[in-house]
């Protein structure tokens, strides 16, 4: 018979009782901890993090509530890995865009190729975005996490730019300015419902802004 093996850490429920909280190493226990994530990303994308139960992730997810809670301590855990789902999955249409740019045309083409994947991202899972954001001024740890990941984005991009021999003076400051700026004009474009801002203006004036930063 085929032994699963799991590692375990142990989590305080507040009542005096520790559980035991897996952490999967076999390729089995991985995908169903992965089924969960995926369930739990997309109800929340749906209904809100506030409006959905664990049980409806399990049931979703095709397994026991149970199980649930053998890979997750609560829900704002399966929320953070929810997370990092979403930001992967972002990073991901990054790369792969931004690996098909041919670095010698112009560059505020390139800039500005790089804006509109970022809208393009921004309006990828709206309510589950806005749930990141809500969440992120309430929960300390889920702010935490959320700059973790914004600065997985920064470190990426700093390595895809090298790799081309591409070198920035001050350069995670800089990008860290960058994806503030970009950042800002999408949730403008992508989520207000009542902007007075012309969208083709606004992005071009947002490339000069890169632009004149980079060239600096």
């Amino acid at each position: 018979m085929l032994t699963v093996y799991l590692y375990y850490h142990k989590i305080n429920q507040g009542d005096g009782m520790n559980r035991e909280i897996r952490i999967p190493k076999q390729n089995r226990s991985i995908e169903k901890k992965n089924k969960i994530i995926d369930a739990a990303y997309k109800i929340f994308n749906a209904k809100g993090y506030h409006n959905t139960t664990t049980a409806e992730i399990a049931k979703e997810a095709g397994i026991a509530t149970g199980s649930v809670y053998a890979y997750f301590k609560d829900k704002k855990d399966i929320f953070i890995e929810a997370l990092f789902k979403y930001n992967d999955i972002i990073l991901e249409i990054i790369m792969k865009e931004f690996n098909q740019i041919n670095l010698e045309e112009d560059l505020s083409n390139v800039i500005k190729t790089m804006v509109n994947v970022l809208i393009d991202c921004h309006n990828l899972s709206k309510n589950f975005h806005d749930e990141i954001m809500s969440l992120s001024f309430l929960e300390q740890d889920i702010h935490t996490k959320l700059k973790i990941q914004n600065q997985k984005i920064i470190n990426t991009i700093l390595t895809q730019l090298e790799s081309k021999n591409i070198l920035i003076q001050n350069s995670r400051e800089k990008m860290f300015l960058i994806l503030n700026v970009a950042d800002s004009l999408c949730h403008e474009l992508s989520y207000s419902s009542n902007y007075s801002l012309n969208k083709d203006i606004a992005i071009n004036e947002c490339v000069y802004m890169i632009k004149s930063l980079l060239l600096h």
